[in-house]
């Protein structure tokens, strides 16, 4: 019976480190989102100045996320959900650094350059960014949910 209750202890300690694990990563992720938010409502805006410094925040928060990250590494002997974190935030730096750097420069063009054809090419980016990161949002979830399910971790909805 002793050896009963110290492995079923040893399980729900394992689960709370990965609750705990799960939840670090979500909170990384939720910074960077209220970091991207914040981009977006500034391309709604067409606020220029809001929009670079926006930008600038917005590499930023990847930057300690991505450093968050690392400093958490893998949880355990188990680094599928640290690999797609990684990924997800490395997805992140690379739409900053290349969309949303060309949608600044766009929104940044004095009024007598900015076209219908300049403000075209900027809704066109923004709708692939959209796209690349349901795919990219969706491939993750799906290991997280993989991680969820393996340490049968309760989620809850807020």
């Amino acid at each position: 019976m002793m050896t009963l209750t110290v492995l079923l202890f040893a399980c729900n300690r394992k689960a709370e480190k990965a609750a705990d694990y799960n939840d670090n990563i979500n909170r990384l992720q939720y910074k960077v989102m209220e970091k991207i938010n914040d981009m977006d409502s500034s391309l709604v805006e067409y606020d220029a100045d809001q929009l670079e410094i926006a930008h600038l925040e917005l590499k930023a928060e990847i930057r300690r996320s991505l450093q968050g990250l690392r400093d958490l590494g893998p949880f355990t002997q188990d680094s599928a959900l640290y690999t797609a974190s990684e990924d997800l935030f490395k997805f992140y730096k690379e739409v900053s650094d290349e969309e949303y750097e060309r949608v600044v420069e766009i929104m940044s063009l004095p009024d007598s350059s900015f076209t219908a054809a300049e403000q075209e090419h900027a809704s066109a980016i923004f709708d692939t960014i959209q796209v690349r990161f349901e795919t990219q949002h969706e491939d993750f979830k799906k290991v997280q949910q993989n991680f969820i399910e393996e340490y049968r971790l309760t989620v809850e909805e807020e």
